[in-house]
């Protein structure tokens, strides 16, 4: 029986760390339902929730030393505080900082109930990142204290040192997650495994595990917390270094459901079908998954490319390989735009050469459905183009041979080992270039190549900074484009107004544009919250040359190929990750048009986001501006999206810490060669710790 007697038996059972955070001692439902909402289920995730920076009066500014683009810990009193509604009638709260005469304004979004906790002439401590906003300072959700909780906490507290300060969500306060974390040191720190022996741990210098996970939350100084985060960033490094070594030990065993016999001709009819040479890094790439394809087990070859370098044709002219094999293969994109993109170009291409190829995505009727998974099932459907459709259990293949995914990165390393199970030869390809170290480290289950050439005529795309107030200066360019042929891109950040951000959004400007300056051609939107017909509607009339210019957000970024676009705008360009950037740019320059892209920052955009601006104008090289995004914008964001499949790191950065990075791959090697699967009792102990992290993260799971 359930109910509140079954609650105190769990209670009172002994904690451990896969306890539910409910039943951990302050916590119970409500808070648990807060802490659930920061990735927070069971009592070790407590340990993990590291902070994101520390309080200390040493790093205190007064709020007229401040200056955009700081993290800042200020200390002022509430001038003002208002709740105010969008003009989509969406409440946002603002308050007045005062300081000595300083003013700084800070602004909620999504978050009503921030107001409960503020009042006029309340002392708060504010900590968030500076930036301005109609010529003020302002920080935008910030995490805040107000003194009456600092006291608390200083109570509370009997130790010196810096204060962590967590994430927070609504209704959680610094101090009750700072208690909690606390008790979870105290009931669980001592259970925290050590993945390291106390000589490997010397030989590399590190501090023990536990007392890592102690400091990092209970620093006496700075310099202990920086002590902290090399420890527990060497053993992310590790945790993947080992679990990458061990799947791809396991995959290298998997034997290929077919292997490649002699091509039939019908790859070569393909690429001569396709007017223009193939480059030799494409033919070089492609003699690497013809040698893999022959191999008696199965192929597992991430192919990484700048945009523009030709991947897909890559992908169907392996695809064709498996078909000469009398295989079957399956094509899957992120999105249904991009996979009715390959579809709408493809599927004729290979009708002439005879293979029959289809489309199924989400939106697929009822009655094409069952079609199409018919021929899937009796095998005349050779090739199969779609999304996520294609990893359901209704889809099956009679003999699938290869899949390839497309832009790897917007998948989980969970969905592409669905698409590739069973023997399949699997090919993932991806548009978002990082360092080969990099690529090394994270994707090291996968063998590597590199298409690092960009095929003949294709123009360089000249890149400039101006100003948004400037912004209509470059119209007229538009046009003059739009009357020889040539087409457009005006990007923006925001779907539709935002109550967060002063920011025009797409659907605004497309109503400007088309009535304004732009009133003269044929202007169009896309976005992601189109239905799929409509989307499909309009990326099919841009791509007929219908549309001389496309108000589009993101959802252009990857895989839309239209020779004949040549220009872009990007509005807001500083809301925008370099990597994305160049991945937007690269949407113009695919054909044989002199191509330019013009980034405009807001009026508020700070010196540091006009210097990172001018760093993309100045390089195409889409690894060089990996890097540069990398460096700014920390592993987080490589990614975007939280998801499974992302790098779990949170702490390591394998750009600034490459020395761990290396130190954590060989030791994983050395370990893994003797034992490549952890399976002797001699290391019983880290493979535990390695399954308790892979629950964490399945990035760090051994497993797949």
């Amino acid at each position: 029986m359930g109910g509140p007697g079954r609650a105190r038996a769990k209670a009172a059972a002994p904690l451990d760390g896969d306890t539910p955070v409910q039943f951990f001692k302050g916590v119970g439902p409500v808070r648990a339902r807060m802490l659930e909402r920061l990735g927070i289920q069971t009592a070790r995730d407590l340990l993990h929730q590291y902070p994101v920076d520390y309080r200390t009066p040493a790093v205190e500014k007064r709020i007229a030393e401040l200056q955009a683009g700081d993290r800042a810990v200020v200390r002022g009193q509430v001038l003002d505080v208002q709740t105010r509604k969008s003009r989509h009638g969406r409440a946002f709260v603002v308050a007045v900082l005062g300081d000595d005469g300083a003013r700084l304004v800070l602004t909620w979004f999504n978050s009503p109930w921030i107001a409960e906790r503020l009042r006029v002439g309340r002392e708060l401590i504010a900590t968030g990142e500076v930036g301005h906003f109609s010529g003020r300072l302002q920080i935008v959700n910030a995490q805040i204290e107000t003194r009456e909780e600092e006291r608390e906490e200083e109570n509370a507290e009997t130790r010196s040192g810096p204060l962590p300060r967590y994430p927070l969500t609504a209704g959680l306060k610094q101090a009750p997650m700072r208690a909690l974390v606390r008790r979870a040191l105290e009931a669980l720190g001592g259970q925290e495994p050590e993945p390291l022996d106390a000589e490997r741990r010397a030989g590399l210098g590190l501090m023990g595990r536990p007392q890592a996970l102690r400091t990092i939350h209970a620093p006496e100084s700075m310099e202990e917390v920086e002590t902290a985060r090399v420890r527990l960033a060497f053993d992310e490094a590790f945790a993947l270094q080992l679990a990458v070594g061990i799947r791809r030990t396991r995959l290298l065993r998997r034997p290929a459901r077919v292997r490649l016999r002699e091509h039939t001709g019908i790859s070569s009819a393909y690429v001569q079908s396709l007017g223009f040479e193939l480059t030799s890094a494409q033919r070089k790439v492609l003699s690497a998954v013809a040698r893999d394809l022959r191999a008696e087990y199965a192929m597992h070859r991430l192919v990484q490319g700048d945009v523009g370098s030709g991947k897909t044709v890559v992908g169907v002219v392996a695809m064709l390989f498996a078909v000469e094999a009398e295989g079957q293969a399956a094509f899957m994109a992120p999105t249904e735009v991009l996979a009715r993109q390959h579809a709408h170009r493809q599927v004729p291409l290979l009708d002439a050469v005879g293979v029959k190829a289809e489309l199924l995505t989400g939106s697929t009727s009822a009655g094409e459905r069952r079609r199409i998974l018919a021929g899937v099932a009796d095998g005349s459907v050779q090739i199969l183009f779609g999304t996520h459709a294609l990893i359901q259990e209704a889809v099956q293949f009679r003999n699938l041979a290869l899949a390839i995914v497309d832009e790897q990165h917007r998948f989980g390393v969970m969905q592409r080992a669905t698409l590739g199970s069973g023997g399949a030869h699997l090919l993932v390809m991806s548009a978002t270039p990082i360092p080969r170290s990099l690529a090394l480290t994270v994707y090291g289950d996968l063998d590597l190549s590199i298409i690092d050439e960009i095929p003949p005529g294709r123009q360089p795309v000249q890149t400039e900074v101006v100003d948004m107030g400037r912004v209509k200066s470059v119209y007229p360019e538009l046009i003059e484009r739009a009357a020889r042929g040539e087409q457009s891109f005006l990007v923006y950040p925001l779907v539709e107004e935002s109550e967060a951000l002063d920011l025009e959004s797409a659907e605004e400007a497309f109503e400007r544009l088309q009535k304004g300056p732009l009133a003269g051609i044929r202007v169009a939107i896309l976005h992601g919250r189109m239905k799929a017909d409509e989307k499909e509607r309009v990326a099919l009339a841009f791509g007929r040359g219908e549309i001389d210019a496309l108000v589009a957000t993101t959802v252009i970024e990857v895989g839309i190929d239209i020779p004949e676009a040549s220009f872009m705008v990007i509005h807001h360009a500083e809301r925008f990750g370099l990597g994305q950037l160049h991945q937007l740019r690269g949407r113009v320059g695919r054909g044989a048009h002199s191509s330019r892209c013009v980034l405009a920052p807001s009026k508020q955009a700070s010196p540091q986001a006009w210097q990172r601006l001018r760093a993309l104008a100045g390089t195409t090289d889409g690894f060089r501006v990996a890097e540069l995004d990398l460096r700014e914008r920390g592993m987080g964001d490589l990614h975007g999206t939280r998801q499974h499949g992302e790098l779990p790191f949170r702490l390591l950065n394998p750009l600034e810490d490459a020395l761990l990075v290396e130190q954590a791959r060989e030791l994983a090697t050395s370990i893994l060669e003797s034992d490549p699967e952890l399976s002797d009792a001699t290391n019983g102990d880290l493979a535990d710790w390695l399954a308790q992290m892979g629950r964490r993260n399945p990035v760090w799971s051994a497993a797949g």
